[in-house]
């Protein structure tokens, strides 16, 4: 190892069910300190802030599925989110509210799958709302809210039959595509994809909020509606310097 020069190592991990997930270290001249963060101080701090931000909301927003809005809205709100978990119930509340009100009707929200370990039916849920969204992604939410609702009483010897129970009497969607689908790989990828990309941006619980790239510590609606709102008062001052 050279003197001199500091090392980047870039490392994959590889997590079962889940797939690799991205890490980079940087280890000084002398080999004896590894750090995740180097900083170029010959550059504008807050400039290189923004640039990150702006990477890491385009990282977020890539091939996203379930979402609502448009996909041009000014602010977009990605939650990584667990059916088990209870804050992310509340969570879904909150959300509700905030794109219901008139203010936000040019925010695009999008939902992340990061089921927690700790939580015996949460992945399979996770693939049966995803199986649910390739056939009709409005059928989704209906999803989400049906495993939120049913926390109390979701178990994980019960999880696969009440879900296919709600999939053919209340959504009405073809059934047989919906259990080929749990039976194959495309939903379980897909829901290993999405935790893997929380993973490469330390999301560590639920829920857990970015908006427009930035990360929000939401404990109550008012934490999210004023992140909300500063977004769009930057997507506007951006436009107008244009």
């Amino acid at each position: 190892m050279g003197r001199t020069c500091y090392r980047k190592i870039h490392f994959d991990g590889d997590v079962p069910q889940s797939g690799k997930f991205p890490s980079f270290f940087y280890v000084s001249p002398d080999g004896k300190f590894l750090s995740t963060d180097l900083l170029d101080v010959y550059s504008d701090p807050i400039e290189e802030e923004r640039n990150l931000i702006r990477e890491r909301a385009i990282k977020l927003s890539e091939g996203a599925r379930n979402t609502l809005g448009k996909a041009g809205a000014p602010v977009t709100v990605v939650v990584f989110s667990d059916f088990q978990c209870p804050y992310c119930k509340r969570a879904a509340g909150f959300l509700k509210s905030e794109l219901e009100n008139q203010d936000a009707a040019d925010v695009r929200l999008i939902f992340r799958h990061i089921p927690l370990a700790m939580h015996p039916w949460a992945r399979e849920a996770a693939v049966a709302a995803q199986c649910v969204s390739f056939q009709n992604v409005d059928a989704f939410w209906k999803t989400q809210d049906f495993f939120f609702a049913k926390q109390g009483t979701l178990k994980a010897d019960n999880i696969g039959a009440e879900a296919e129970a709600f999939v053919r009497t209340t959504l009405n969607l073809d059934t047989s595509a919906y259990q080929r689908c749990k039976d194959g790989d495309l939903a379980t990828d897909l829901v290993g994809k999405d935790i893997a990309l929380g993973q490469m941006y330390r999301v560590t619980g639920t829920p857990t909020f970015f908006v427009n790239g930035r990360l929000i510590r939401v404990v109550k609606q008012d934490d999210l509606h004023a992140a909300i709102l500063e977004a769009m008062i930057e997507a506007m001052k951006a436009s107008a310097t244009r």
